[in-house]
């Protein structure tokens, strides 16, 4: 995506909600699963190509007579198609879902910023409305924050390095020729 027109692009990314119910359909799963799959990011703005599309009409100048406007991008463009979500399940796993792939991009993976994470997003989707159409109340919001978080950093903690099964065989075969040669 980093080549394309950012318009091409969410057209693209918009795409996998549709992609993705037809294939339900195809396969019957139920309806609520069908709903949730389209609900999943809501009306929501696809924020990168949205920020791409509004730096190239900065930079784009179309020529009117003699005068330059500026190519206008319209911001319904780079929003998904919806609906907002119907479900408090819709409205949770587009948390879910957009806290996942955000922390992706985290330079430093800390208890501080995936809670800062979690915030500014959830607080960026209530702030949209995403959440009007769903009957989510503060609590539940606050608990979802919270799982969402530990979750996050379960995920994200860092593991010790297994060793291979080689490296221990090459490990033990060394310690053992080093005590042979000490028993001499």
């Amino acid at each position: 995506h980093q080549e394309k027109n950012p318009s091409m692009s969410v057209l693209v990314i918009k795409s996998h909600v549709s992609e993705g119910a037809a294939i339900a359909q195809e396969a019957r799963l139920p309806k609520v699963v069908i709903d949730v799959i389209e609900q999943h990011h809501g009306t929501g703005l696809i924020q990168y190509f949205y920020s791409k599309a509004m730096q190239r009409s900065g930079e784009t100048l179309l020529p009117l007579g003699e005068e330059f406007e500026e190519e206008q991008v319209e911001e319904n463009m780079f929003r998904y198609d919806g609906p907002k979500p119907q479900f408090k399940e819709s409205a949770i796993i587009m948390l879910a879902d957009s806290v996942e792939a955000a922390s992706r991009s985290l330079r430093k993976i800390s208890s501080q910023s995936i809670q800062e994470l979690v915030e500014n997003i959830v607080h960026d989707r209530i702030e949209d409305g995403q959440f009007d159409e769903c009957a989510l109340t503060m609590r539940e919001i606050s608990e979802i924050k919270r799982s969402l978080i530990v979750s996050l950093l379960n995920i994200h903690h860092s593991r010790v390095e297994y060793p291979s099964l080689e490296k221990e065989k090459k490990n033990d075969k060394q310690s053992g020729e080093q005590e042979v040669q000490a028993d001499n």
